[in-house]
């Protein structure tokens, strides 16, 4: 475990406080999960966690769920990589707390150039503080005299003395307000963001143990999702951070601290050179924590498994899937929506098909009824002729005979 003794009273505050935040990060990380494990509640939650989803694929196959031979493995292989990075110390260094760490440092190294130097936050805070040492003395110094020998020239300066009037006597000089802000942000920028973001991610490596276990059960993986992608932001904003660092130290080391002994009078032109540097990378920090947060919030797990909970039929909704041991149903796959989609639609042309050749039978046998009846309407017209006719004479016949006498 690390060990943050006090700090040397003789070194720069920027220096104190850049050792003591980098340091109580990595303590707050190293005890958490030595607290975690060492204490009773690790292992309480580790062995409750584990029982519950060993009896939850007992469940499982009890019930009938399908679980096939590739669900045991990735169950079984959930199960070890959960309970190794939540308990084994060296898993977890090597995987996260190395990457979050001494990681950004590495990775800025690779991207700079070779003019500029990636350090950690304590050199990165002397190397500030002998900065705005160099830049206060220049400032405080008005150049005397300006010989050129051979081509070379050469300033000779002298201390800056207070006008008559304006310093009383026996009290010291005092400094100018654009510098002292300057200042100020510049220890914000330098210090205060980088040791933001190393606290941040030392207080989620030190939650890390609990956030792991809850990776065991999907209701639960969303807060483990929610743990990596901070981690994710950590990772990417140190890196930003570290590299808009190196080169806010680079522009003030090579640009202003030498500029600052050929002024022709002091603070002509370092404090707002100064300030303006100061709010310019103040700006580029913000713009590299805004992305970095982006980059994290765009972190998904398992997209290639299941990318989009798609609205499935309702007869797949009941069938349950084989999958982790949870035990309840899920949404159907993005391959079984496509497979239930072809099999209503090859039903739908079927049945209208069926629909038209009952209409078309239903339509032909009408017209053939039609016909017959047509055709038998005459026929029985014919037929009953005679019969009138015959009808007819019979009961004329019989009049005449009953008119005779």
């Amino acid at each position: 475990m690390t060990d943050c003794g006090p700090s040397d009273p003789s070194t720069l505050l920027a220096e104190r406080l850049a050792g003591y935040l980098d340091c109580h990060a990595q303590s707050i990380a190293q005890t958490g999960f030595g607290g975690f494990n060492g204490g009773w509640l690790g292992p309480t939650l580790v062995g409750g966690f584990l029982t519950i989803y060993v009896a939850l694929i007992g469940y499982r196959l009890i019930l009938g769920i399908p679980f096939g031979a590739r669900d045991a493995v990735l169950a079984t292989a959930r199960a070890g990589v959960v309970m190794a990075l939540a308990t084994s110390w060296p898993a977890f260094e090597s995987t996260a707390y190395r990457l979050v760490f001494d990681g950004p440092a590495e990775v800025a190294a690779l991207v700079l150039p070779s003019d500029l130097a990636a350090s950690n936050l304590e050199d990165t805070a002397q190397r500030l503080d002998k900065d705005l040492l160099a830049l206060r003395s220049s400032a405080s110094e008005v150049p005397t005299a300006v010989t050129a020998v051979n081509g070379v020239t050469t300033i000779q300066s002298t201390p800056a003395q207070p006008s008559p009037g304006v310093q009383p006597a026996g009290e010291p000089a005092q400094e100018d307000p654009l510098l002292r802000g300057s200042a100020v942000v510049l220890a914000n920028v330098t210090i205060g963001a980088v040791g933001a973001i190393r606290v941040a991610g030392g207080l989620l490596l030190a939650c890390g143990p609990l956030f792991i276990l809850l990776a065991l059960f999907d209701p639960t993986l969303g807060l483990f999702e929610g743990w990596t992608r901070g981690l994710v932001t950590a990772f990417v904003a140190s890196i930003g951070a570290t590299v808009v660092t190196a080169l806010e130290l680079g522009f003030i080391e090579t640009e202003l601290v030498p500029a600052g002994s050929v002024l022709s009078e002091p603070g002509l032109a370092t404090e707002p050179a100064l300030f303006a540097v100061a709010t310019l990378f103040a700006t580029a920090m913000l713009a590299v924590i805004v992305g970095a947060f982006m980059v994290g919030n765009s972190f998904r797990l398992f997209r290639g498994r299941r990318p989009i909970w798609e609205p499935a039929p309702a007869s797949l909704l009941s069938v349950h899937r084989a999958g982790p041991a949870w035990g309840a149903p899920q949404p159907a796959s993005r391959a079984e929506v496509v497979v239930d989609a072809v099999r209503r639609l090859t039903q739908r042309e079927t049945t209208q098909s069926i629909r038209s050749t009952t209409e078309s039978f239903a339509q032909t046998r009408e017209r053939l009824l039609q016909r017959r009846s047509a055709d038998v309407q005459p026929r029985e017209t014919g037929a009953a002729s005679p019969a009138r006719r015959s009808s007819a004479a019979d009961s004329a016949s019989l009049q005449r005979r009953g008119q005779q006498p």
